[in-house]
C-alpha cells in the first residue's frame, strides 16, 4: 500500500493532523479502523503521465466500528485528517449526524460550496494538494475556538495522553466541569460518546503495543493497555477491529478515518 503524509505547509496543526494520500496500485479490500477522527477526502482517477481526472469529494464521519474499503488500481485518495474534536467545527457540520457514515460527492460538495470548485477542477495530484490545502486553510481559519469549548478540548487531549484509561469522573474533575456538561460538549465536538472515544483510543494504543513488542505475552499487553485481562482485550478488539489480538501477523495497517 502506498500511504504517504505530506507537510502541512502552514495549515493549523492544532486543528489538522495530517495531509495524506493513499494509492493502492491494485484492486483490493482494506480494513479501516475507527480512530475518532473526521477526514475531508478527494477521490480521483489516476491517468498515465501523472494527470488525474474525475475528482470527487467525500467527508468521512467519526467511526465507532471497523469498515471495509474496496479499491481499484486506477483510483487514489487524497485526504485531510482533522484532529479529534475539530472536524465538525471546521467543516460546519454536526459530526454525530455522519457517525459511521460518509457524505458522498453531491452532499460533500454542497457543504464546501465555492471552495469545492478548484478542487474538482484539479488536473494533477500536485494541483489537487494545493487546492485542497487552500480550502482547508480557509475552513480552519473560519472555525473560532469558543471559550466554552476549552474544557472539552482539554478533556479530549487527556483521553489521548492517558491512552483512554482515565475515568470520566476524573476528566470532569481535572477540567473543573460538570459531568453532564462535559459529556454533552464532547459528544457535540467529536460526534461520539466520551466512553466510546476512550475505548477507541485504548484500542489504538494497544494495537501499537502489539506491533512494537510482538514478543510480549497477550496478558501482559492487555494489562499495559488498560484492560482488566486478556479476555476483555479480545472482546474489545473484536468489537472495534473485527479481529483478535492473537491475529498478530494479519493485523491491518490502515488506521484512517476514511471510506
Amino acid at each position: 500500500m502506498a500511504y504517504h503524509e505530506f507537510s502541512l505547509n502552514g495549515l493549523n496543526s492544532e486543528r489538522v493532523e495530517a495531509l495524506w494520500s493513499f494509492n493502492p496500485g491494485k484492486a483490493a479490500v482494506h480494513r479501516v479502523l475507527p480512530d475518532g477522527r473526521m477526514d475531508l477526502l478527494a477521490r480521483f482517477d489516476v491517468r498515465d503521465g501523472g494527470s488525474i481526472s474525475n475528482v470527487r469529494l467525500l467527508i468521512a464521519g467519526p467511526a465507532q466500528r471497523p469498515s471495509l474499503l474496496p479499491t481499484r488500481g486506477d483510483t487514489a485518495l487524497l485526504g485531510v485528517r482533522f484532529r479529534v474534536g475539530w472536524g465538525g467545527v471546521c467543516l460546519g457540520i454536526d459530526p454525530s449526524t455522519i457517525r459511521d457514515r460518509v457524505l458522498l460527492a453531491d452532499d460533500a460538495q454542497r457543504l464546501l460550496g465555492v471552495l469545492a470548485v478548484p478542487i474538482l477542477m484539479s488536473r494533477t495530484d500536485e494541483e489537487l494538494r494545493d487546492t485542497l490545502r487552500r480550502a482547508v486553510e480557509i475552513l480552519t481559519n473560519r472555525a473560532t475556538r469558543l471559550a466554552r469549548q476549552q474544557p472539552v478540548l482539554d478533556a479530549i487531549a487527556m483521553v489521548h495522553q492517558t491512552g483512554g484509561c482515565l475515568s470520566f469522573g476524573a476528566l470532569a474533575k481535572l477540567t473543573d466541569t460538570n459531568e453532564r456538561t462535559l459529556r454533552r460538549g464532547m459528544l457535540d465536538a467529536v460526534g461520539l460518546p466520551a466512553k466510546t472515544l476512550s475505548l477507541i483510543v485504548r484500542f489504538q494504543r494497544t494495537l501499537g503495543l502489539l506491533r512494537r513488542v510482538p514478543n510480549d505475552s497477550l496478558t501482559q499487553i492487555a494489562l499495559e493497555g488498560g484492560y482488566s485481562d486478556q479476555a476483555h482485550m479480545t472482546r474489545e478488539f473484536r468489537r472495534l477491529g473485527g479481529f483478535t489480538p492473537a491475529m498478530r501477523p494479519e493485523l491491518p495497517s490502515i488506521h484512517l478515518a476514511m471510506l
